[in-house]
């Protein structure tokens, strides 16, 4: 049971990790409203109107041979304003000119273009008298340069309002994402790799067994092997699965295989030397080690369960080699000083060995069987 609680204290640690799917969405803002474009178009019709009367007194105002007032040509894009004016500015307009004593007053409505000015194509108005010429020229010169200016050849006789601030901005907004905020929510939603959907099996698994429903475990971290097969923690958790139901066997072949896929992976090493010395093949199980013990040779743990089996092996100058590493690691493991006593004394070191004894002792830990044998062999080497 010991490896199932670090197994799930492990996926308790990953689960405790911080979430930064939000930072896809930092800087991205709603589009703005757009109330204000009827009350915008307002106050820019207002405007031209307004612009177009002053032009419309100017000329009325200005001295002329006959008295009476030209039409006054200018493009499409200029008529659309001027109908958009409203009738209390033409009314204006006129009462302007009467101020003026105009001997005769021409009724301001669309204009008409003149095809001797080069212009662009007029809207169809009304006809009106013109009786100075030369005037006539002049203002339309004016007039249509004016409105010439600005704005292109329309594209229809339809006049359309202009576009407010807001409007012209609204294709910017939306098109000035920056392209990193869009990768980051592209990320979103990007399929699963093999290992992540592997290591969804392997929770789901730590899950059920929370809950004691060991044969559904079983079969997600089967299916998370199948999809990654260096998926450790799942490797070790199945393993550690059969081994408890006494499936001896099948616990070997499991950690075999992953030998194969990860042989620097020492911890299999250690699994499947226990495997083999329950079913009393010792021999192979210190071969398993002994491979692996370049990649576990900083474990105090795994250089202990080496000395152990050098120790049964009978070779204990190996033994207290290891047991000697495994303790300048870990100077407070009783087990090990136990066992470098025990091999020291087989290799007839009687002061090392008692040293080693009382080591064991003073580290605590040590079970009351263990620390009876340590008491007894400390006394009898005293005696010598």
């Amino acid at each position: 049971m010991s490896l199932i609680n670090k197994m799930l204290q492990d996926l308790e640690s990953r689960q405790g990790a911080p979430s930064h799917g939000g930072e896809a969405y930092r800087g991205l803002r709603p589009v703005a409203s757009a109330r204000g474009r009827p009350r915008a178009w307002a106050l820019a019709g207002v405007l031209v109107a307004a612009a177009l009367s002053a032009f419309y007194v100017t000329a009325a105002l200005r001295p002329t041979g006959t008295g009476q007032t030209a039409a006054m040509p200018f493009s499409g894009e200029a008529a659309g304003y001027a109908a958009a004016a409203t009738n209390d500015v033409a009314e204006a307009s006129a009462q302007s000119a009467a101020d003026a004593s105009m001997p005769e007053q021409a009724a301001i409505r669309s204009p008409v273009a003149d095809p001797s000015v080069p212009t662009v194509a007029p809207v169809p108005t009304a006809d009106v008298a013109q009786t100075e010429p030369v005037e006539a020229k002049r203002t339309e010169i004016t007039i249509a340069s004016i409105a010439r200016e600005p704005t292109p050849a329309p594209q229809s006789n339809e006049p359309r309002p202009p576009e407010s601030p807001a409007a012209r901005r609204k294709p910017t907004a939306i098109s000035s994402a920056p392209p990193a905020e869009q990768g980051l929510l592209d990320k979103k939603v990007r399929p699963l790799t093999a290992k992540e959907t592997a290591e969804d099996h392997y929770r789901r698994a730590a899950r059920l067994l929370e809950q004691g429903r060991g044969d559904a475990a079983r079969s997600e971290l089967v299916s998370a092997l199948a999809i990654d097969a260096a998926h450790h923690a799942a490797r070790e958790l199945l393993a550690g699965l059969e081994l408890q139901r006494g499936r001896w066997e099948d616990a070997g072949k499991i950690l075999e295989t992953g030998l194969q896929v990860s042989p620097g992976h020492y911890p299999f090493a250690q699994l499947l030397a226990r495997v083999r010395m329950e079913r009393g093949d010792q021999e192979r199980a210190l071969a398993v080690l002994e491979a692996a013990a370049p990649h576990g040779a900083r474990d105090p743990d795994f250089l202990g369960f080496l000395a152990a089996l050098y120790q049964r092996a009978g070779r204990n100058a190996d033994a207290v080699k290891t047991y000697r590493r495994a303790v300048a690691l870990r100077a407070d493991d009783a087990r090990a000083w136990l066992g470098l006593a025990i091999s020291l004394e087989a290799e007839g070191e009687p002061g090392a060995a008692a040293d080693a004894y009382r080591r064991a002792r003073a580290a605590g830990g040590l079970a009351p069987a263990l620390d009876g044998y340590a008491t007894q062999r400390l006394t009898a080497l005293k005696a010598r």
